[in-house]
């Protein structure tokens, strides 16, 4: 059984001093091991387990679905007026997007929030409190970041369903002091202002394009729907994790606000992201499903084994890393099948909730399947 996760420093980061430090793991500097750097990782082969039989390969895929890239859509700010618009185009896209609200805009429509969250088409992180600066050269006292950041999470934590584990910083900037609050918090992913497309294996940091540094894409960086949709396709030839950094949608895109866009190219934009979602490009994943997909995937371990009877599949995470009440999204699981099960016409599985669908790759079989990591296992029965 081989584990998913990456070999990590018994120490970790501190984010002011640039030295190690042993108070949190969140903000940990990563090293990633030879074994780790291919994001598909195998159970080994031929190694017989005597309860579930002989050991195949299996993996979690590096992408939900087995998808070529991951494209999420954040609004910041959490102006109500453009939250309504999003939902309508979330639902007729059939895109999760999330609102990354200030809590002094959020608060005043809190009721009307909490029902456009229930319906499922927004997610709402923190974007602070108030707004204040919080960059190294701000002068932001520990009491105010304090405030922006604790208080501000407390806030979503105890009206939303949303788990907070992403924050946005005002002006896309942080200070050290700030990424040990956001540690404390057990935040896990902050996207700033840097562009670009981000790894689908980010490691633990604050330097560019780590955890706490995450690149984005500025909907006001271009002005044409096709130099936005450019930026899909380029995310799914790069196997990478796009961002794409919103604020107002406003009807005709001409009040002259901050990566603001119309309402007419925001349908037209996701109506591209959406295909390519259909056609199994990409995984359009808010950004709160994207951390913990990719963060599960950083600590889990699978392995199957077939008895001649049936497959056994077996998925754990760490808790001690992850708190499972809060790591518990289903992972997507590829696993091998036997040459001498490979004719089979019919496959039954305990988990009912998730179908299993079946692949032929270079004349093997394999099955894919959505798995949450419990550490109950999937029993996979093959008929002929």
């Amino acid at each position: 059984m081989v584990s998913n996760r990456k070999n990590m420093k018994s120490k970790r980061y501190n984010v002011t001093e640039d030295r190690y430090y042993e108070k949190r793991k969140i903000v940990g500097g990563g090293v990633i091991g030879l074994a780790a750097v291919c994001s598909l990782l195998f159970t080994g082969c031929g190694v017989k387990d005597a309860d579930k039989g002989v050991a195949l390969e299996a993996q979690i895929t590096p992408i939900k679905y087995n998808r070529d890239a991951i494209v999420t859509v954040m609004s910041d700010d959490g102006i109500y007026e453009t939250g309504v618009m999003l939902d309508e185009l979330g639902d007729k896209h059939n895109i999760k997007i999330t609102v990354s609200g200030i809590v002094s805009y959020v608060e005043p429509h809190l009721k009307e929030w909490k029902k456009l969250e229930r319906k499922g088409n927004l997610e709402l992180i923190s974007h602070s409190y108030t707004h204040l600066k919080m960059s190294e050269d701000a002068g932001i006292s520990v009491s105010d970041l304090e405030h922006e950041i604790t208080d501000s999470i407390q806030f979503y934590k105890k009206h939303f369903k949303t788990d907070q584990v992403a924050f946005t910083p005002p002006e896309n900037q942080m200070c050290g002091q700030g990424y040990e609050i956001l540690a404390d918090n057990d935040i896990r992913a902050m996207r700033q202002g840097g562009r670009g497309y981000n790894t689908i294996e980010p490691q633990r940091g604050y330097e560019a394009a780590q955890w706490y540094n995450l690149y984005t894409f500025g909907i006001g960086d271009v002005s044409t729907t096709e130099e936005r949709n450019a930026w899909i396709d380029g995310a799914v030839q790069n196997h990478a994790w796009l961002i794409e950094m919103w604020h107002d949608v406003t009807e005709n895109g001409d009040h002259g606000l901050y990566q603001e866009i119309a309402y007419a190219d925001a349908d037209a934009h996701l109506s591209y992201i959406a295909d390519k979602q259909s056609d199994g490009d990409i995984w359009a994943a808010s950004m709160v499903d994207a951390v913990k997909y990719l963060s599960e995937k950083e600590y889990a371990t699978v392995s199957a084994a077939y008895n001649g009877a049936k497959i056994t599949v077996s998925l754990t995470c760490d808790s001690a890393e992850l708190p499972s009440d809060i790591y518990n999204d289903a992972l997507t699981i590829r696993v091998l099948v036997p040459e001498e099960a490979d004719d089979f016409t019919k496959v039954i599985s305990s988990d009912k909730k998730n179908e299993v669908r079946i692949f032929k790759e270079e004349g093997d079989t394999y099955l894919e399947f959505e798995m949450v990591p419990n550490g109950k296992d999937v029993i996979i029965k093959l008929q002929k």
